[in-house]
């Protein structure tokens, strides 16, 4: 079966579809015509690999595929319209702006299609839109439409929307082979290995696909199918949550401050959002002091309240994190939790899914345990999605609150014992440790793993720095480097500008590197390293000084007194709000060159290096 890597352009006076053939590697642009439909449409030995394609492209295609054969069910029975360049941008004005609420669209996003295809956006969800991804992927061209959509296109502007649209399938392609085919691999994987229809799983993200598997697994012995559940729970509303009822009776505190806190906990209760199925979390919401630190309790989870901090292993002192292994699953498992709409059945399956990854792990199976694991870490959030057959936030609430005081009670032991807690965050404590305490240090662990059933592994850190307990980095005992927040390294789901910042202060703070002295040898760096880039919504009109740029720009900042700045206006105040490090700037959309250009501004980006060395620095 072909894969072809597609795109679509719809004006009033013109329909432009091309695509790429990963094996032959041959381009080909189709307009309207049998072609068209002969090729693509009603072509069952293809898979079409897209863009947010779910929701735009493949709608298209459909609406297409129904006006040359006429449906005999749904909105579209009998239909014996026509397709044509206008009313296909008719259709595709009313899938940007009316969406969901338009009837046609929502039977054409549910429409079986001849085709078989893959949208990208929706397996690696959440993704921002393609001209994000590529600047995000340092992609030489980042192009907005050249083209108002409502324009009537000549020859001559036809050519340009073709560029355009070769350019976006190039770099969906790249998409597809560096970012998505990992992932549409582990899904054919977990298809067979759960014998799943494969078909189903292909565009579905990672909380989606664990819901999938888990659901039909659990339903696969039962007269219940998942979308019944999901309709049975709508018949069953909760409207509060007894925190009682979500506290195990296993968890219990040495000192009062604590067993206070416990006993509120168990006289309170949380409402329900009726529109949106979560629950108020104001009510678990507090501060508590243990020792001479204070951590925050939340609906989502735990964490001390940290301000900027150094360390640098020297002497005897140890920096060791304490890990709960898989802590909502555990938590899950200990208690044999399950969502309200499934019987026993489903943490069954979910205990047989665990254990089956842990033999995987320990057999060196990466491409099971890798495929398992996705199962077991994404399943969590369904729990407060009330599109979800899994929706209980009282199951939700019991996960994280427990995960929370149980937690609580190891810093509880470990302050008891005189143990420097240096960070809490979720499901992990960072301490401080003297060669003498590490007996002390293990007693604590031990007597936790045994009241709680769970485990924890332990990671030993030479360099730590952070600005706060979101954002640090820290170089581990085998040398390898954890970061967080503004520290976390630039990917395709982070932004990060001008990357080398973060790199000259994380050199500083892991090894002592002065951020001069980092930038000395400019060969090691490509331009991309030094890029600043926003992109905007319809709602803003960007401009420098009193250019109209387009929605997605990037660019470096110059030495040369170019007197420019790149603002928004619009909004709803339809205010003018400068976008940050965007004065004095050179664009650089497009790139010939990956050197660093000769007026790039070093002393820009060492100052804003060092402007979070400092933010990382403790205040006296």
């Amino acid at each position: 079966m072909k894969t072809l890597i597609f795109d679509l352009e719809v004006y009033k006076n013109y329909f432009l579809c091309i695509t790429y053939d990963i094996e032959t590697r041959v381009y080909t642009s189709y307009e309207l015509g049998k072609k068209l439909l002969d090729e693509i449409i009603l072509n069952d030995q293809i898979t079409l690999v897209g863009f947010n394609n779910l929701s735009y492209d493949d709608c298209i295609l459909k609406y297409i595929q129904n006006c040359a054969i006429p449906n005999t069910t749904g909105f579209f029975k009998g239909n014996q319209q026509h397709a044509t360049e206008e009313s296909i941008k008719q259709l595709s004005d009313e899938i940007i702006n009316v969406g969901w609420d338009s009837t046609r669209v929502k039977d054409l996003r549910w429409q079986e299609s001849v085709f078989p295809s893959i949208d990208i956006k929706s397996l690696l969800d959440p993704l921002p839109s393609l001209k994000k991804c590529e600047i995000r992927m340092r992609s030489p061209s980042v192009e907005d439409l050249p083209l108002p959509p409502d324009t009537i296109l000549t020859e001559e502007q036809k050519s340009i929307i073709q560029e355009y649209c070769y350019n976006d399938v190039k770099e969906t392609y790249r998409l597809y082979k560096d970012h998505a085919l990992d992932h549409i691999e582990l899904r054919e994987y977990l298809a067979g290995r759960f014998l799943l229809d494969k078909s189903k799983l292909r565009s579905l993200s990672e909380a989606k696909t664990a819901e999938y598997i888990l659901s039909e697994m659990a339903c696969r012995n039962t007269s219940n199918r998942p979308h019944q559940i999901r309709k049975n729970l709508e018949n069953e509303p909760i409207y509060e949550i007894e925190l009682k009822r979500c506290i195990p009776n296993w968890i219990a505190f040495k000192t009062a401050p604590l067993q206070t806190l416990l006993a509120k906990l168990k006289h309170t209760t949380l409402p329900i959002n009726p529109d949106t199925g979560y629950a108020d979390g104001n009510g678990i919401k507090q501060v508590v002091t243990i020792g001479n630190k204070d951590y925050q309790l939340g609906i989502g989870g735990l964490h001390s309240i940290d301000g900027p901090y150094q360390w640098i292993k020297t002497g005897d002192e140890e920096l060791v994190e304490a890990d709960a292994t898989s802590y909502y699953p555990s938590i899950l498992l200990r208690d044999r939790l399950y969502p309200r709409g499934y019987s026993p059945a489903w943490v069954d399956t979910y205990d047989h899914v665990y254990d089956t990854r842990l033999k995987a792990k320990t057999a060196g199976n990466k491409t099971e345990a890798n495929a398992l694991k996705i199962v077991l870490n994404a399943t969590f959030g369904k729990l407060g999605s009330i599109w979800s057959s899994f929706y209980d936030p009282q199951l939700l609430v019991r996960v994280t609150l427990t995960g929370q005081l149980a937690l609580l009670m190891l810093i509880e032991d470990y302050n008891r014992n005189n143990i420097n807690i240096i960070s809490a965050n979720t499901d992990g404590v960072v301490v401080k440790l003297k060669k003498e305490q590490h007996t002390l240090f293990d007693i604590c662990n031990l007597h936790w793993q045994r009241q709680t059933k769970f485990y924890l592994e332990y990671t030993e850190y030479n360099a730590y720095a952070r600005r706060d307990v979101n954002n640090y980095t820290a170089l581990t005992k085998d040398n390898t480097i954890k970061n967080k927040g503004c520290f976390t390294p630039p990917d395709l789901k982070h932004d990060v500008q001008a990357p080398v910042i973060q790199k000259m202060a994380r050199a500083y703070l892991l090894y002592g590197t002065e951020p001069d002295d980092y930038l000395n040898d400019l060969n090691e760096f490509k331009i991309y390293d030094f890029l600043f880039s926003f992109t905007g919504d319809k709602r803003w009109k960007i401009t420098l000084n009193d250019q109209i740029m387009s929605k997605s720009n990037r660019w470096y900042v110059s030495f040369i007194p170019l007197n420019n700045k790149l603002v928004k206006t619009g909004g709803k105040l339809n205010n003018t709000i400068s976008i940050p490090n965007g004065e004095n700037i050179v664009i650089t959309n497009e790139i010939k060159s990956e050197a660093i250009p000769k007026d790039l501004n070093h002393s820009y980006y060492i100052a804003a290096a060092n402007k979070l060395i400092i933010s990382c620095e403790e205040k006296s």
